[in-house]
């Protein structure tokens, strides 16, 4: 048995196994059934319009972040669907969105991968790096005294704003002291010694930064909204910090998809966390159904108006094609 398919059982099993945890969980529970068939219409559409929203500072976000380490221009008009689709691509199959990104880019603006990959690494970086901040900010004037189970939530929060924050420059130090310049091992340490030093590159423009921190700050206002009004629709009592500590968990299981999406992890997750805050397993599971179906369906409805349907079915066949090609 190969690697990847040994990979690909065990993430089956894995999805299985949590998805059908999260269904037997809410299922079971009449209460959380109520609460689900309780959501009203407007509701509904008032978050999907709210994941809408929020696609908009995410796109203006990705391409400062691709402009700055690529060096060149993409017009907004051909950005924006390309991210849309680029999206909608990965809710259908696992990291086909991005790849899609990528040779577009590399076909229509000569942007050399590991520059494309740069400006993911820096996208991904930052926003990791200023929710986590706003989220020290609002849990130390508001509730500095939470917990998140025996754990300070400051300290928690804190303490990973400290570690997100130094990774790339001291992995890109530590790569500069052993560099390797010969044979493959050579050759990969370059590549990742450009991608790491692209994304790190950013925080030497002001411009940049300053525009990508303003409307961070829109896009983290977005997020809030949608936890919020996800919270108010199935009537659960949260905190603004125990909403910021819910939105900082999905951007950080964003990181590692151990099933596709980490649909069933993500929601354990939830469920784990808010059984930490007061708020309930299956609270935490409601939460997280409400998040991933809202979102799922904005994603839907925004990839094919954008065109992304013929895409798909071109990258699944593609992918058909190369799985079978591999296992054969």
């Amino acid at each position: 048995m190969t690697w990847s398919r040994a990979r690909r059982i065990l993430a089956v099993s894995l999805l299985l196994a949590s998805v059908t945890y999260v269904a037997w969980r809410l299922l079971s529970d009449d209460e959380a059934i109520d609460a689900l068939l309780s959501i009203s219409p407007v509701a509904a559409v008032g978050l999907v319009m709210l994941q809408v929203a929020y696609l908009i500072p995410q796109a203006v976000r990705y391409r400062l972040a691709i402009e700055h380490t690529a060096g060149t221009s993409i017009p907004w008009g051909e950005w924006l669907r390309l991210f849309l689709i680029g999206r909608f691509l990965n809710t259908l199959i696992p990291q086909a969105g991005n790849a899609y990104r990528g040779l577009r880019l590399k076909e229509d603006h000569g942007i050399p991968v590991t520059r494309y990959l740069g400006g993911f690494l820096a996208f991904t970086w930052l926003s990791t790096i200023m929710n986590l901040l706003l989220a020290v900010i609002v849990i130390s004037i508001l509730e500095p005294s939470l917990m998140i189970g025996q754990f300070p939530a400051l300290v928690v929060t804190s303490g990973g704003l400290v570690v997100v924050t130094s990774s790339p420059p001291l992995a890109l130090l530590l790569i500069r002291q052993f560099r390797l310049e010969r044979g493959i091992w050579g050759w990969a340490y370059r590549r990742f010694e450009d991608l790491l030093g692209a994304a790190v590159s950013i925080v030497h423009s002001r411009s940049t930064l300053a525009a990508f921190s303003a409307v961070g700050l829109v896009g983290f206002g977005l997020a809030i909204a949608i936890f919020g009004a996800s919270f108010n629709a199935l009537d659960l009592d949260a905190s603004a910090s125990a909403v910021v500590l819910f939105f900082v968990l999905l951007q950080l299981a964003t990181y590692v998809n151990l099933t596709p999406g980490n649909l069933g992890v993500l929601e354990i997750g939830f469920g784990a966390l808010g059984s930490q805050l007061g708020i309930g397993l299956v609270g935490g599971l409601l939460v997280a159904a409400v998040i991933r179906v809202s979102g799922t369906i904005a994603l839907l409805l925004i990839g094919i108006a954008a065109g992304g349907l013929p895409i798909a079915r071109t990258a699944a066949a593609e992918r058909a094609q190369g799985r079978d090609h591999v296992e054969g």
